[in-house]
């Protein structure tokens, strides 16, 4: 099997050069989205402006975070940081598609 070469985390435009809290305070939710195994994870502005452990990291820009992150379930580096879309919602089952 090949080995990946890491390509390192990767920003929208719309999250460049900005602080967490820039974002927070702009109401800019961000969606985690793993290159390696399809994992999508989404966090809410509300939840980075109350929670202490985004605290140190509010006056940093979001590159500097992303590049101490890794995908919880494959523990890789390659991943996207982007604000979050409707569709990243997952429809509750039964739902009718839109």
């Amino acid at each position: 099997m090949a080995r990946r070469i890491s390509s390192g985390p990767r920003l929208a435009n719309e999250l460049k050069g900005r602080t967490l809290r820039e974002a927070v305070n702009l109401g800019i939710s961000i969606t985690f989205c793993c290159d390696d195994c399809d994992r999508k994870a989404f966090w809410p502005w509300p939840y980075m402006k109350r929670e202490r452990k985004f605290g140190p990291w509010m006056s940093k820009e979001i590159h500097e975070l992303a590049n101490k992150l890794r995908c919880a379930a494959c523990q890789s580096r390659n991943f996207y940081l982007r604000p979050f879309r409707y569709e990243d919602q997952k429809p509750p089952p039964g739902a009718a598609p839109r």
